[in-house]
Formats: C-alpha cells, sequence, structure tokens
C-alpha cells in the first residue's frame, strides 16, 4: 500500500525575487526520507504476511524530499517522531544518490554504526524521549554537514528501526576504514552528548563488505589500510567504539 509522497522543498522563488541568502538556504545535497511498506499498512502482520515480506525484495516507500532549510524544518515538524510508532518501524533518511540498501555502491564498501536507544529490558534504556532526541539530533548533523568537511561524504544515511523489544539507530557509512570510524562516533558523541549520552558508551559497527548486509552476521579483524575483514562466522560486531 503506497504512500503519499511529499515534497517539503520551498517553493521556487520569482527570478527577481532571487537573493544571496535564499541561495544560502540551500542544503549540500537533496535527502530522501523513506518509510517501511510495514509502517504504511499498519496494524500487527500475521505469519504469513511477515514471510511474505521477507521473500520480497526490500523496497522502502519513498515518502519526503528535502533539499533547503526550510524543508528540513518542515520535514522534522510533520514527520512521525519514532518513539510514538508501533513495531515494526523504520524510518530512514538518506543522501539522494544513495539507495537505503547496502547494495548500494556507497553503502557497499562501508556499514553501519549501530546504538541502542531503547531497550525493554535493560535499566538505563526506558526513556523514549532519547529515541526522538537521538533521531533529530543525527538528522540534523548529517543534513547539517555539521561533523566537518572531512568526514560528511563518509556518511550516506541515518535508520532508526523500532522493535518490539528496543530501537535502533543506524548511521549508514560508506568506509569501514578504523581511523575514520572513530572520527565519526567521536563527532557524533560529542553532538549526543548529553540527550543521548548513555546509550552512545556502546557503538557497534557492522560492515556490509564483510557480512553481506548490514547486520550483526560476523566477527571480523583489521585487516590491510585498517581495513575491516571477515574471519569467522559469529554473530558479533566488527568494531565497538
Amino acid at each position: 500500500m503506497p504512500g503519499t509522497r511529499i515534497s517539503f522543498a520551498t517553493p521556487a522563488a520569482p527570478a527577481e525575487d532571487a537573493s544571496p541568502l535564499a541561495a544560502d538556504l540551500k542544503l549540500h545535497t537533496t535527502w530522501h526520507l523513506y518509510a517501511d511498506e510495514a509502517l504504511l499498512v499498519g496494524g500487527p502482520a500475521d505469519a504469513a504476511a511477515l514471510a511474505t515480506a521477507a521473500a520480497a525484495s526490500y523496497n522502502p516507500t519513498l515518502m519526503a524530499t528535502i533539499s533547503d532549510v526550510d524543508g528540513l524544518w518542515r520535514l522534522l515538524r510533520a514527520a512521525p517522531a519514532p518513539s510514538s510508532r508501533a513495531p515494526s518501524f523504520t524510518m530512514m533518511l538518506f543522501r539522494r544518490a544513495v539507495n537505503p540498501t547496502w547494495e548500494d555502491p556507497r553503502n557497499k564498501t562501508g556499514g553501519t554504526l549501530n546504538l541502542v536507544l531503547w531497550d525493554r529490558d535493560r535499566h538505563g534504556f526506558q526513556d523514549k524521549q532519547v529515541v526522538d532526541d537521538g533521531w533529530v539530533l543525527t538528522v540534523l548533523a548529517l543534513v547539517g554537514e555539521s561533523l566537518g568537511k572531512d568526514l560528511a561524504h563518509h556518511l550516506t544515511g541515518v535508520m532508526v528501526k523500532v522493535r518490539k523489544t528496543a530501537t535502533t539507530l543506524q548511521v549508514w557509512t560508506s568506509t569501514a576504514v578504523k581511523s575514520v570510524l572513530q572520527q565519526i562516533v567521536d563527532a557524533l558523541r560529542a553532538i549526543w552528548r548529553p540527550a543521548v549520552a548513555k546509550p552512545a558508551e556502546r557503538i557497534e559497527f557492522f560492515c556490509h563488505a564483510a557480512s553481506g548486509g548490514g547486520g550483526p552476521a560476523a566477527s571480523k579483524t583489521p585487516g590491510k589500510g585498517g581495513l575491516v575483514g571477515r574471519t569467522t562466522s559469529l554473530k558479533a560486531a566488527d568494531l565497538l567504539f
């Protein structure tokens, strides 16, 4: 059941009204907001529906496009707060030229930095406001390119996954070089502090090239040039920060 696509870009001004200020409000790149098909249907799915969805190719719905600062703030006001959604819900924001899948060439060479924002069974991880704060702060950091020009091009998107027992935030990268990932983690922690300080104490990295996807599929060791490489088939993070 496809959702309605919304454009959050500010309508173009007449040529005679153009000004340097208007140009300054353009983002460095255009971003796309996606949501899982399951979110759009709503309600619990039965086992047969889940099996069918798992077998089908992953194809999230494009919900919105933003290309300027005004559009960004409209998006943050209009998009649902992750903590308000029932599981299973996934929302993701990616650069226009990057598909929100690990197979995309920009994603395939990197991986995901993962942190748990909310956990039903863990003490200190049950404040759902942290979920919304983590999402908004990360969106602002990526879209605003505020992690620094040397790191921004390594970041392709962000994804929030609301599940029954936990909510996870994933920052997608185009690199798996440990030294660069450490710089990204340090910059993110500075932005997340203090609102997301507790979850940010443990950040796991999963390498797409090593595991064949963006999840805990294998354990790895640093290879040539500091890249993460596959060694064994264990469900463990490639790197911990």
